[in-house]
């Protein structure tokens, strides 16, 4: 039952986060504490045996639990960030509850529950969108429809899959789900032409709500993806799932340095950087060899670090300087030197 407390710890602490909302100097070291606590269980318990739960078995993967740990450790260091920028006095019971039940999704292997879970965490994500930058609220009720579009999609995949796995032969039903597996994860990854929520998330959101969108959430459904392509779901399907993947990957890799070129903005350059990056992500993810497999992985990674870096940095950019765009920016190494090597330290890892 040790491996539950990935699940009942981040909850529990979101209610006692909750309750101190007000007071920051307490609020922001317990949440990020029990980040980090998170990530230490994660890596421990990483590849035990799998925990038998009301006929449900619930594990966690030693692959899965580096990359979980690294989620919250990138989280942790937000929250310690926030006590330069205010993020809002509810993110950090938000963020608590939010990853409570992305470890939920993770540790279930039914696909299903684990849909479900893991739709409710991200729904608890694109809460911490609202802030005072303007057009956030409108732009985390656009990103709340497209999770709202993109769930029943989700769901319906999996109950396709494991239709298949007993009745393999079909056809109507492996196009069905083919289908609500292409819109529902090219909706939730932000895949182009599926693409148009991000960018307006990067410009207008908090960091810790663009990490969580971007990064966490990212690295939840890339999980969920690969958990309902497996052999026994997909018989015979993994060829095509894997051509989507490469030709998706393609496209939103091109596209997404593209569109990167003309932004003025460090917030913009930086949506569309990313974006260009999950296409390499996912690139790597359909060639599908063991050496492209461990470096997307890598490159995930590294896009999460770079990620952090540059929002955290941009962010302080435009409380200091009033803004991120070119002009704002001028003067900036004299007044923010060290913010401005960091974002630079960012990019690179991003540029890579």
């Amino acid at each position: 039952m040790t491996i539950m407390w990935l699940v009942a710890l981040p909850l529990v602490m979101a209610v006692v986060v909750l309750i101190l909302r007000q007071i920051r100097m307490l609020a922001a070291p317990l949440t990020a504490a029990t980040l980090v606590t998170m990530a230490i269980l994660s890596i421990s318990w990483g590849g035990e045996r799998p925990l038998v739960l009301l006929g449900r078995s619930l594990g966690l993967l030693p692959g899965e639990a580096a990359g979980f740990a690294l989620c919250c450790a990138l989280l942790a260091v937000l929250v310690l960030y926030g006590y330069r920028i205010p993020l809002g006095q509810t993110a950090y019971p938000l963020t608590l509850a939010a990853m409570g039940l992305l470890a939920a999704a993770t540790l279930m292997r039914n696909t299903t529950i684990a849909g479900v879970l893991l739709e409710i965490g991200v729904l608890i994500g694109v809460l911490l969108v609202p802030s005072l930058r303007p057009g956030a609220a409108m732009t985390g009720m656009r990103v709340l429809t497209v999770v709202a579009i993109a769930a029943p999609m989700l769901l319906l995949a999996a109950w396709a899959g494991e239709y298949l796995a007993g009745n393999p032969g079909d056809m109507v039903v492996s196009r069905i789900g083919g289908l609500a597996v292409v819109i529902g994860f090219g909706l939730a990854l932000g895949v182009v032409p599926f693409h148009v929520w991000l960018p307006p998330v990067f410009r207008r959101a908090n960091p810790l709500a663009i990490v969580m969108l971007s990064v966490v959430a990212n690295w939840g459904i890339l999980l969920y993806l690969g958990s309902m392509l497996q052999v026994s779901m997909w018989p015979g399907q993994q060829a095509f799932y894997a051509a989507i993947l490469l030709a998706g990957g393609m496209v939103t890799a091109v596209a997404g340095g593209i569109m990167a070129l003309p932004q003025r903005s460090v917030h913009g350059a930086l949506a569309y950087a990313a974006l260009a990056d999950l296409g390499l992500v996912l690139m790597g993810l359909g060639i599908g060899t063991t050496v492209c497999v461990r470096a997307a992985t890598l490159h995930a990674a590294l896009r999460a670090v770079g990620i952090v870096a540059v929002a955290m940095a941009a962010g302080i950019l435009q409380h200091s300087l009033g803004g991120d765009d070119v002009e704002h920016l001028r003067g900036g190494m004299r007044r923010a030197p060290w913010t401005l090597v960091a974002m630079a330290i960012g990019g690179a890892s991003l540029a890579w």
